[in-house]
């Protein structure tokens, strides 16, 4: 029973767009994409200073299947 739901939960996910933050001190957008590609075959983006310390953050968008 238990792979039966995740087998539906993983085909309700196939061609949907995932995100994930990587944080970092200060983003580069090359660093941010190498990253993003190497760790989920994806592309990021630097997003502004949200927090406290203030730090820049690596957006990564990627396929959720990956």
């Amino acid at each position: 029973m238990v792979f039966f739901v995740i087998g539906m939960v993983m085909e309700k996910t196939q061609g949907h767009i995932c995100h994930s933050y990587i944080e970092a001190e200060h983003c580069e957008v090359a660093q941010c994409n190498q990253m993003c590609a190497a760790k989920w075959k994806g592309t990021g983006t630097c997003e502004p200073p949200t927090g406290t310390p203030l730090t820049q953050t690596c957006y990564c968008a990627f396929n959720c299947e990956t």
